[in-house]
């Protein structure tokens, strides 16, 4: 059964938390699902002296609400999820202004989504672009990482920072809180990650460059 595209759209958007919890099939013979273990805290190295050091100077939640600021209008994304050491699915795809278009993967089975305010499509692959009557909208997702109920500074050095951040699981559509590791580089969010039990969700993000979306004109 193919999901909805406001659950497609948690997927693509946010792209962590609710990926290895989301099933996907292009057709009714062709089924994509992975499944996520309840989140586990994250284990972190021990930082030196002189890491500690310079995060004494940092205010990392200043940090992450100014790398978040610079997505504000759309950024790339890439995010994949590994259940006990086998890739599960992936997503790729662009977030801009309130559009996003994604291909989700996992196995032989690949969709595509282009979610609009005013209308969703969706196309498996080989296959005509059709439109879904599913409601879905884009919201700011990465506002859901903007307000962590904890965050400390595991590395800092030249303009590289890792941080690990603690979130209401609620945000990613599951039970308990969520760690998270952050890294940044020169102030922007370049990756965000958490493992669990049996599964390792990595999502990598850049700045849009030439990215476009063309939304498919509706078959008279």
């Amino acid at each position: 059964m193919r999901p909805s595209v406001r659950r497609a759209a948690s997927i693509a958007t946010i792209a962590l938390g609710v990926l290895v919890a989301a099933g996907c099939s292009p057709s009714d013979d062709a089924t994509v699902e992975a499944t996520a273990a309840p989140a586990t805290t994250v284990t972190v190295a021990e930082t030196t002296t002189s890491t500690t050091n310079a995060a004494a100077d940092i205010d990392v939640r200043d940090v992450l609400a100014k790398a978040l600021a610079r997505y504000e209008d759309g950024y790339a994304f890439d995010a994949v999820a590994s259940v006990e050491g086998a890739e599960a699915a992936s997503v790729e795809g662009v977030v801009i202004g309130n559009k996003a278009q994604m291909t989700i993967t996992s196995g032989d089975a690949t969709v595509t989504y282009i979610i609009t305010p005013d209308q969703s499509w969706i196309q498996t692959e080989g296959g005509d672009w059709q439109e879904d009557e599913s409601a879905a909208t884009v919201d700011r997702p990465l506002d859901d990482l903007a307000a962590p109920t904890s965050i400390t500074i595991v590395s800092a050095n030249d303009g590289s920072i890792t941080a690990l951040a603690a979130y209401d699981g609620a945000a990613f559509d599951t039970e308990g809180s969520v760690d998270m590791d952050l890294r940044f580089i020169d102030g922007l969010l370049v990756s965000a990650s958490y493992t669990t039990d049996t599964a390792t969700v990595t999502t990598t993000f850049a700045p849009l460059t030439d990215e476009v979306i063309v939304v498919p004109v509706p078959s008279a």
